[in-house]
């Protein structure tokens, strides 16, 4: 599926995607978390390409009906739906308070959870960074000071978490970018940089 959404062939991933789905093992959790991962992966780069459908939440919904305890199908299909919101602002279908009231919203059901140091980081993780960063775009300084403070805290814990690496350096550009006025000091740039040089694939 990975494959065709790379290359363009939408169709093609998307009929995928539905063979995925049709002999998914429903009992079986990884094979559950994988279909999430998939359906997650579909829509964030449908995103990409502009689209304003949501192929993979209702997929990772019915998952999650399925599995509600389970954080790493959760956080798929809260990914899904911050996906569908970014294309849908970015393309001018949504305003920036319809935006921020809909972020809140997911932003409580992502407080629900937390990074616990198992398998289920690696999701969570992901759809932190993709919802904080469109975040960014109607965040106030308050909540952008937060955002740091937050992502500081869970880097203290998980200096490895690449995805709240990125949002960490975009959050602390935008407070100075936007509100401060300001160049970002020297030692914050140094603060920030250690932890690229801890993740050497980051990019």
């Amino acid at each position: 599926m990975m494959g065709h959404l790379v290359s363009g062939d939408i169709q093609e991933a998307k009929r995928t995607l539905q063979e995925i789905e049709q002999n998914c093992a429903y009992d079986n959790l990884n094979c559950v978390q994988a279909l999430c991962h998939s359906s997650f992966n579909i829509d964030n780069i449908l995103g990409f390409y502009g689209s304003h459908e949501s192929i993979g939440y209702p997929i990772a919904s019915k998952c999650e009906q399925l599995y509600p305890d389970d954080w790493t199908i959760r956080s798929r299909r809260l990914g899904c739906q911050v996906s569908l919101l970014q294309s849908q602002y970015f393309k001018d279908r949504i305003s920036k308070d319809v935006l921020r009231e809909k972020l809140l919203k997911l932003e409580e059901d992502l407080a629900s959870m937390d990074f616990n140091g198992t398998e289920s980081d690696e999701a969570l993780e992901m759809v932190w960074g993709l919802l904080m960063t469109l975040k960014l775009n109607v965040a106030s300084q308050d909540e952008i000071l937060k955002m740091i403070s937050d992502a500081n805290t869970i880097l203290g814990k998980y200096p490895h978490f690449c995805s709240v690496v990125a949002t960490g350096i975009q959050a602390v550009n935008a407070l100075y970018t936007n509100y401060l006025k300001d160049l970002v000091p020297h030692e914050e740039i140094e603060r920030l940089y250690k932890y690229v040089e801890m993740n050497p694939d980051y990019d």
